[in-house]
């Protein structure tokens, strides 16, 4: 759920439908992008649940719909970034980029990009020649490694002012590995710091298949101590567990991890 002044986005992943709604009434359905049969692929935001581990059910982070003034950014079905305008009769719909996991709009209005193979990339993306092209400009880029893996997933990422904690986890091994890692970012370049942390989920017993069998990180929230200690707390959709983690200037470390016991799996 998106609320811009007397704007209300709300979007639903079961459905991948979303309305926009102003001063409680409905404008139009949240537009997908250009002949795309999906729309919204996110966090569930239906129940208007604001905090940051929402539920068992929503396996995608709370990053995949955002806004800047009057724009709306989101990811689709098909890993696209989507832009439209809160406007109903102009909503200036515009596929962005592509191969989008999740995604942050920064401050400076670039954007941080993450894909499911792990490329960790700044971007700058404007109009240019007209206002239906679309320019992207790398900023700087990483591809992330996990070993010599080649199904690693990369699942969702926290900005820490100059630095990015990253989640991913293994589904071919067993036991099922979930990891962190911190990525340091220059001037020109991101570059991994060389402790990361990592932990393991056995297989559940349910029809489940594929990510949702694990506990794989699902989101992340970071907070900063009086003593400036950057702390993060994440969660995990099936079994429905949440995480502390702390970061230091050599990466970073678990530092607690209680199972809800509001799993569907508990």
């Amino acid at each position: 759920m998106l609320v811009i002044g007397d704007t209300t986005v709300v979007f639903n992943y079961g459905t991948h439908i979303g309305y926009v709604y102003r001063n409680g009434n409905k404008l139009f359905a949240v537009p997908k992008g250009p002949n795309q049969q999906n729309g919204y692929y996110g966090y569930d935001s239906s129940s208007g649940m604001l905090m940051m581990t929402a539920g068992i059910y929503y396996v995608y982070s709370p990053q995949c719909a955002q806004h800047r003034d009057n724009q709306v950014y989101y990811r689709d079905f098909q890993k696209n970034l989507i832009r439209f305008t809160l406007d109903a009769n102009n909503q200036n719909v515009k596929i962005l980029t592509t191969d989008v996991r999740d995604f942050t709009l920064e401050a400076d209005g670039s954007f941080v990009l993450i894909s499911l193979k792990g490329k960790l990339k700044r971007v700058k993306i404007e109009n240019v020649d007209g206002p239906d092209a679309i320019k992207t400009t790398v900023l700087k880029e990483v591809q992330l490694t996990n070993g010599g893996s080649q199904t690693t997933h990369w699942t969702t990422f926290c900005r820490l002012g100059k630095h990015t904690c990253v989640a991913g986890h293994d589904p071919s091994v067993s036991p099922y590995t979930t990891f962190l890692e911190v990525v340091a970012e220059s001037n020109t370049a991101f570059t991994p710091l060389p402790i990361r942390t990592t932990f393991t989920n056995e297989k559940s017993k349910t029809t489940l298949t594929k990510d949702y069998q694990h506990g794989y990180i699902q989101s992340l929230k970071h907070f900063e101590s009086t003593k400036k200690t950057h702390i993060l707390i994440g969660n995990s959709a099936f079994p429905f567990e949440l995480f502390v983690f702390g970061v230091h200037s050599k990466g970073i470390v678990q530092l607690a991890r209680k199972d809800s016991e509001y799993s569907i799996m508990s």
